[in-house]
């Protein structure tokens, strides 16, 4: 397990109706990402090898937990940090 926390997962959603899986890296220095995955992989893929993910934000202060708005497909998260960019609700 990393001591700087890159690739730790924190918060997860799921779009039942969009077929979709929704989490957050969380990561110190502005590393941190919120991703998203189709829920279904295909029979040829592996969760490993699997070509569905996407990044969907970058470069944010440290993640930890978010809300996914299906109706209007709004995300909302909170970043956890220093100031200025830490702290946030997004």
């Amino acid at each position: 397990e990393r001591e700087d926390g890159i690739g730790h997962c924190v918060g997860v959603s799921v779009s039942t109706t969009r077929g979709l899986l929704y989490w957050t890296q969380k990561a110190k220095a502005h590393q941190g990402r919120i991703l998203r995955a189709n829920i279904d992989i295909p029979p040829t893929q592996t969760p490993a090898s699997r070509t569905s993910i996407r990044t969907l934000y970058a470069n944010l202060p440290e993640p930890i937990d978010f809300d996914l708005n299906a109706a209007s497909t709004t995300l909302y998260w909170t970043d956890r940090g220093d100031p200025p960019l830490g702290n946030t609700l997004s």
